[in-house]
């Protein structure tokens, strides 16, 4: 009867987990409400998994992770990187690939592909090559180096968290480095001889600054000087802002011909750097998601409190709409950013596609990036809330390259430190995170808002669902129908099942959701078959890691729409490379671990 209460909850669960209905974490926790009312683990089970020192060590790297973004310490690397490479494309792509994989082996991949979008496409203009030939290579670049490291990517500090869960020795910092060096070299490999011949040549964007170009609604104050001049008059021309649509009351205004009015409302197209220009130069206010309805009434509230609110909105940032968002089909206007996270929309890019409809009125899809003014706290809040990708906040001018450089110093000798055993790695890591916020390089707020407590949630969940795979035997039920199914095949051939199994779970759920729900399983096969349970460990670790065949992964989503892409071209090249990665694990590690 357990095994088919549990079997049955790992469907309802991978269902759910694909319909996006609900939160993974709301997934996770309902599930462990069900394992522990049916009593097949106990409560101290279902939690345990939260108080491994895995998860400790991974909201450790949230906030160094997060602390060192903030300071912007590679922007300038990498933008003198790229710009000093020559004009040679098989050397500019190999060297980019090469430093992107050298920072992602240590660092969170979409963020380091963010931050390489801008140089990517300066140096792709500046030798006159599309920039579609270098963006999917730097997304592919950035999840092959994660294979390098325990803290590479979520899968490897989950699946470590499970081996130890399980009584397994976990993974130790660099135990995947000789495969994670021969998988970069052969991605790498691979991508600069087919690059020419798979990656599609669509016309570069002609300006760095086009990258992002947002559409925005404004609203003329009273006092703005450009009342009373005509739309296309020279003085507005020079504002580097294309204007679509006018709109006074009810109607839409003939652009050539009409004068501005005070309370005109116009929608422009422009950078995120020329819309704050005109804000202040020419008393424009730009206005997003029902923010005049929210404003209270000046005359209800003190001069003093309004400044002090006012004072508060320091910060813009550019987020990114992921493919589990719930706000995916939506309207603007019905999200309520401003009643729910004190966010005011202010403008939207949608790559391929003009916007043309008011802020209001524009249903959101995956790919979106929207330009929101807020809090910092409020913007964390936001993006903790729902699958959505912080690409870039710009807080108060405070230089804080300097205290970035002194976190990213601690965090090289975190690593040193637990390599050589001198002190547990949960312990390095968590002491550089508090050294962050003591050298005020992030603060507390920004620290806990830096943690993905959704992925904690499931990490910790589904290593509890783990135990109770083996409590009811489940694991063990599965195993047995393999072996038997496949008694006359050998164990390479059987794990080989299993890596492509993982391999396309990856595509509806996380990395670490498809290895931490194929773990169990394989462990179990392995023992059945009286093979090395770590070898068939690894091999669904590292799948997990490395599906390329379709754009859903964070980083391959932001390199979509600035390198044009068709989701066909990430088939088309991503789909072979992951194939030949597969037989490249296959390979080596019955070699490295023995099977």
């Amino acid at each position: 009867m357990e095994i088919a209460i549990v079997l049955g909850l790992l469907v309802i669960v991978l269902a759910l987990f694909i319909s996006e209905k609900l939160s993974v974490d709301v997934i996770t926790i309902l599930m462990l409400i069900t394992l522990i009312s049916s009593k097949i683990i106990t409560k101290e089970e279902a939690f345990n998994g939260f108080g491994n020192d895995f998860i400790i060590m991974l909201a450790s790297i949230f906030v160094i992770g997060a602390a060192i973004q903030k300071s912007e310490v590679f922007n300038t690397v990498s933008s003198s990187l790229v710009v000093k490479l020559g004009s040679k494309p098989i050397i500019i792509l190999s060297t980019i690939m090469v430093f992107t994989a050298l920072l992602s082996a240590f660092m969170n991949n979409t963020s380091i592909t963010a931050m390489l979008i801008a140089p990517v496409l300066a140096i792709s203009k500046k030798i006159n090559i599309s920039a579609s030939k270098f963006l999917m290579p730097v997304a592919f670049a950035s999840m092959l180096g994660g294979t390098c490291t325990l803290i590479g990517t979520s899968a490897n500090i989950a699946g470590s968290a499970y081996l130890e869960e399980s009584g397994i020795a976990p993974l130790y910092m660099f135990e995947l480095l000789p495969m994670g060096i021969v998988l970069c070299a052969v991605g790498i490999f691979y991508l600069m001889i087919t690059s020419r011949y798979l990656l599609p040549s669509y016309k570069s964007i002609e300006d760095v600054k086009s990258i992002r170009k947002y559409l925005s609604e404004v609203v003329i104050k009273p006092e703005s000087r450009l009342i009373g001049k005509k739309l296309m008059n020279d003085e507005f021309k020079n504002l580097n802002l294309e204007i679509v649509r006018v709109i006074r009351g009810i109607n839409d205004l003939v652009i050539e011909d009409d004068i501005i009015e005070a309370n005109d409302h116009i929608l422009l197209v422009g950078t995120i750097e020329d819309l704050l220009k005109i804000k202040e130069y020419y008393f424009i206010d730009i206005i997003g998601e029902n923010e005049e309805e929210e404003k209270p009434d000046k005359n209800e509230e003190s001069e003093e409190k309004r400044k002090s609110k006012e004072s508060k909105i320091k910060h813009v940032a550019e987020v990114l709409i992921n493919r589990n968002s719930s706000m995916r089909g939506k309207y603007i206007k019905n999200v309520n950013f401003y009643k729910q996270w004190n966010l005011v929309v202010l403008g939207v890019y949608r790559f391929g596609e003009r916007v043309e409809k008011k802020i209001d009125d524009t249903i959101l899809r995956m790919g979106d990036i929207l330009f929101v003014q807020g809090t910092s706290s409020d913007i964390k809040s936001f993006v903790a809330v729902d699958d959505i990708v912080l690409i870039n906040e710009t807080p108060k001018k405070i230089n804080f390259k300097n205290r970035g450089w002194l976190v990213f110093a601690f965090f090289l000798t975190a690593i040193f430190l637990s390599v050589t055993g001198f002190m547990s790695i949960s312990v390095a890591f968590m002491a550089v995170a508090a050294l962050s916020v003591m050298l005020k390089a992030i603060t507390v707020e920004e620290a806990y808002h830096a943690v993905d407590w959704r992925l904690l949630i499931l990490i910790g969940g589904m290593t509890a669902f783990g135990v109770a795979m083996k409590n009811s035997g489940s694991d063990k039920f599965i195993a047995q129908l393999i072996v038997h199914t496949f008694e006359n095949s050998n164990p390479s051939t059987i794990m080989a099942a299993f890596m492509i199994i993982t391999v396309l779970l990856t595509q509806p759920l996380s990395n670490a959701a498809s290895a931490l729900v194929m773990l169990p399983i394989a462990i179990s096969t392995a023992n059945a078959m009286g093979v090395n349970e770590r070898s068939f460990a690894i091999a669904i670790i590292v799948s997990a890691s490395i599906s390329m065949i379709t754009p859903f992964e964070p980083a391959c989503i932001l390199v979509y729409g600035p390198g044009k892409y068709k989701f066909s071209d990430f088939v088309k090249t991503g789909g072979p490379l992951t194939i030949l990665l597969l037989i490249v694990v296959w390979h080596l590690i019955p070699i490295i671990w023995k099977l």
